[in-house]
């Protein structure tokens, strides 16, 4: 079958399964939905995988994805390309056969890395399905400041947010505002219990790296928060992001 970027646009069921030599063991179950040739989930690991998609023959998907364990538990690890285990991210390659399958499009196939193979099936939803329906959630940024003192604190008020996929937010306190506070995030994925952020230029075009040792993703759910910033004695500037 013809492919256009366009048609790999849209919602998939997506499952995955891993091997790393033994059995496969199912790392993945859901939802997903690829935006202009890119995708990103999270697995049931907590990892988090940001896929591109480009057509590359009649009916063939090149796939790249490159997963992300920084913001999983801290016991829990991938396996670099020499099987070593890392919290650092790590990218996989392969190819995905398109096929029409109870006329909807199908995409299926292998990715590896060392000795690691996932094989991935995702299956597109129809326009106007149920399950393609996502609602805005709001999301509150509140902004607190450090100071070399623990307990003198100056806290600015929750700052309610809108997030739709696709969506930019920019965070900065707009008063006192060094830099040092401000960042930028592109809403890359929503569920009714979850938000994935990922990081983006400022609208000064500088990408902020405090409180981002490694990755540039920011995962909130309504169980757990997230904070933003050089969370430490006199490191100024921290945002609290909640649902």
């Amino acid at each position: 079958m013809s492919l256009s970027p366009q048609d790999i646009d849209g919602k998939y069921e997506i499952r995955s399964e891993t091997s790393d030599g033994g059995p496969y063991l199912i790392n993945g179950d859901g939802v997903t939905e690829v935006r202009d040739g890119r995708t990103y989930r999270k697995d049931k690991n907590g990892f988090i995988w940001e896929s591109v998609f480009k057509v590359s023959g009649k009916d063939k998907v090149a796939l790249e994805s490159t997963l992300d364990p920084s913001l999983a538990d801290e016991d829990l690890f991938i396996k670099d390309n020499k099987n070593n285990l890392t919290r650092q991210k790590v990218t996989y390659k392969g190819d995905l056969i398109a096929r029409q399958e109870n006329g909807r499009l199908t995409l299926r196939g292998e990715i590896k890395h060392g000795i690691v193979t996932t094989r991935i099936t995702m299956v597109k939803l129809p326009p106007g399905s149920a399950t393609q329906a996502v609602k805005p959630i709001q999301l509150l940024a509140q902004l607190t400041w450090l100071s070399s003192a623990l307990e003198n604190k100056v806290v600015r008020a929750a700052k309610p947010l809108l997030l739709t996929p696709g969506a930019v937010i920019h965070l900065a306190d707009e008063d006192v505002s060094s830099g040092s506070d401000r960042y930028s995030f592109e809403v890359v994925a929503v569920s009714e219990t979850e938000a994935i952020l990922k990081q983006r230029p400022d609208r000064k075009n500088i990408v902020n790296k405090n409180g981002f040792a490694s990755g540039d993703m920011v995962v909130v759910s309504k169980a757990k928060p997230a904070t933003v910033g050089p969370n430490v004695p006199g490191g100024g500037p921290v945002w609290t992001l909640s649902l």
